[in-house]
């Protein structure tokens, strides 16, 4: 199986009629739908492949000769902004867990040490004086996401520090859900924090094996009864790591947790920033195919029940084509959020510019139980992070879809070439899930993919698609 095969990019064609406006390219979609598109800033316009081109350049120029001066500003400042918004705590650097594809070296997993209560008021303290004295954050709580390892290995500490804050910040944890109790659920829950929970599999004993947990704990148990307690909580959110084990069971994940009441899924991609874990990335034919099918799954059950269940990195391909700077999820932009919208913290206070950098050397910051947040993002390892741009990487520079793709992710294309500027190994998946994305735009479909308060707080900038029935652009 290879998968990193350098691709070819999405480059597009001219035509006569776009002469006179050289970053406008056509790309067919598929066999019916063809876009207008500036890679730049990702004005775009959607015409049926039956309609000479020069119709749907016709209805556009002037549109997109009104909205390019505001839309390449925005799109820049999207991109480049050092808008810190989250952090993600270690509190401990021990997990019960051994997955397979995990970024934090074992060794630390099984030795490392718990962050000290003292430590980790601290750390929380510091981030608060940031979002206090910083210009683009000022006004705004900070988030904070306890991560891991797994979190709830020091849920004493970390529901103390949860009470202290709850007024002034924002929570969510990540967990495996093995030392999680009823208890537990009701207190996240009256404290709103947002809670992810991990699931590989739609089998107890396929999950044992993407997830296994030391001991006689059972991790596949633990989520169903958590499911049970949460009860449809909307602030919980379950993350499936797709590997070439687990990729065939997307579309039943997706009717597992529809089942449940899950509203909120995330289906992601296995990052091999781990040695040895490339044997367990599925083949971009295979990703496709049934991601694809997870996504019509997710469509098929929202509007036969009325009740949604979002793919959100799904969602977030949406977003980046819709409302490219509305995205929430950082990976599919460059820079990518690490070291510019979030950073991690470890168990003993390193600053990281995401998680995934934790087992690659040369990504550490500064310790920020001693340092500012300021300092640890004047790292120049934070400031690598941020220098990766598909401006830089020759594939990436050439495609249309590259302000939509960021062709993630830096820890992993790091991991596997030694260098931050090389293609990502699920290229060819990306590419062709964002030309599904544009024919269910296409086909009126984009509300049943977003979650609710998404896209109810959507403005509308332009939008022709009512005078113009062919016709679909971007809000």
């Amino acid at each position: 199986m290879n998968n990193t095969l350098k691709a070819e990019p999405i480059a597009g064609y001219q035509h006569p009629s776009i002469a006179q406006y050289p970053r406008l390219r056509f790309h067919d979609i598929d066999d019916k739908w063809r876009v207008l598109l500036d890679a730049e800033n990702v004005f775009w316009a959607l015409g049926e492949k039956g309609a000479p081109p020069a119709n749907l350049v016709d209805s556009i120029v002037s549109l997109y000769s009104k909205n390019k001066p505001t839309l390449d500003p925005e799109i820049d400042h999207f991109r480049n902004k050092l808008d810190l918004s989250a952090v993600y705590i270690n509190p401990t650097d021990r997990c019960n867990g051994r997955c397979p594809y995990c970024y934090i070296p074992q060794e630390v997993r099984e030795n490392g040490v718990n962050m000290q209560p003292g430590d980790l008021d601290t750390v929380l303290a510091k981030i608060e004086t940031y979002n206090k004295t910083n210009a683009e954050a000022v006004g705004r709580k900070p988030v904070i996401v306890f991560h891991g390892s797994e979190p709830l290995l020091v849920k004493r500490d970390m529901f103390e520090a949860i009470e202290n804050y709850k007024d002034r910040m924002l929570f969510g944890i990540q967990t495996n859900a093995t030392k999680l109790t009823e208890t537990d659920v009701r207190f996240l829950m009256k404290n709103r924090v947002s809670v992810g929970l991990s699931l590989d599999s739609v089998s107890a004993e396929e999950n044992q094996k993407s997830r296994p947990i030391h001991g006689t704990e059972d991790a596949y148990a633990s989520v169903m009864q958590a499911l049970e307690w949460f009860d449809g909580y909307p602030g919980l959110n379950v993350i499936t790591t797709i590997t070439a084990s687990n990729v065939h069971e997307l579309p039943q994940m997706i009717r597992l947790l529809h089942e449940k009441k899950v509203t909120v899924s995330l289906l992601n991609p296995v990052r091999c920033t781990a040695p040895g874990t490339e044997v367990l990335r599925p083949s971009n034919r295979d990703m496709l195919h049934y991601f694809k099918q997870a996504v019509d799954t997710a469509l098929e059950l929202t509007q036969k029940t009325n009740r949604k269940i979002v793919i959100s990195n799904f969602a977030n391909t949406i977003l980046a084509i819709t409302a490219p700077t509305a995205r929430r999820l950082m990976c599919d932009i460059t820079p990518c959020g690490a070291a510019r919208r979030f950073f991690a913290v470890m168990a003993d206070g390193t600053s990281v510019p995401c998680g995934e950098f934790i087992g690659l050397k040369g990504f550490h910051g500064p310790n920020l139980v001693e340092a500012s947040v300021e300092k640890a993002m004047a790292a120049d390892s934070f400031g690598d992070v941020r220098s990766r741009v598909v401006e830089k990487i020759p594939e990436c520079s050439q495609c249309l879809y590259r302000n939509i793709c960021g062709a993630p992710c830096p820890a992993e294309v790091y991991a596997q070439s030694g260098d931050l500027n090389t293609v990502p190994a699920y290229c060819e998946f990306y590419k062709e899930m964002i030309n599904y994305a544009f024919r269910l735009i296409a086909e009126g479909k984009t509300n049943a993919l977003l979650q609710n308060q998404v896209s109810d707080s959507m403005t509308e900038v332009y939008d022709i698609a009512r005078s113009l029935s062919d016709l679909s652009c971007q809000k």
